[in-house]
């Protein structure tokens, strides 16, 4: 078993009950350095990777979980 990357930077953390778990989001939310393509090709063509993280993601991250795309 190889434990995920996440694990390393969760280690400093105060112990949270989900602390290095992963976790996956649909890609209709918005997540910093990814596209949100609500499972549409052309959507991608006409819009940008994402500058800000969905507010309900990020309190996702700040429990922390990993959350992949």
């Amino acid at each position: 078993v190889v434990p995920p990357k996440s694990y390393a930077r969760s280690m400093h953390v105060p112990e949270k009950p989900l602390r290095g778990a992963t976790i996956m989001v649909k890609d209709i939310f918005n997540v910093v350095g990814t596209k949100t393509t609500l499972c549409n090709r052309a959507w991608t063509e006409y819009h940008s990777t994402s500058t800000e993280t969905a507010p309900c993601i990020k309190r996702l991250q700040d429990l922390p979980l990993h959350v992949t795309v």
